[in-house]
């Protein structure tokens, strides 16, 4: 009987996270949580701790990839500072000591 519980629990261990925050394409949830400086921007801090590629547009940089995980399929990188959505280029919002800055690949 004991054995025939530990097998259950395990598959349901098993089921659940594999169930859980897991995007379409790859199978995993990536995340970046990054903090705040004075004075720096989402930017500046994202490429001073990791591997970004990213273009130059009009309107500020996007960012392709973080870490070599590439934006593709509909999923792509967003930001968040202190649970709110970025509204503004990563390279123009800038943050405060203790900030949350959250990358998502969604």
């Amino acid at each position: 009987m004991k054995l025939k519980a530990t097998v259950l629990i395990i598959f349901a261990l098993i089921v659940v996270l594999s169930c859980t925050g897991k995007n379409q394409e790859d199978g995993e949830v990536h995340t970046v949580i990054l903090e705040g400086r004075d004075g720096r921007t989402v930017f500046d801090i994202l490429i001073d701790k990791h591997l970004v590629d990213y273009i130059e547009a009009d309107k500020g940089i996007f960012i392709e990839s973080i870490d070599g995980i590439e934006n593709a399929g509909g999923h792509y990188w967003t930001y968040s500072i202190n649970g709110k959505p970025g509204r503004v280029a990563c390279d123009k919002a800038f943050v405060s000591d203790g900030d949350t800055i959250r990358w998502e690949y969604k």
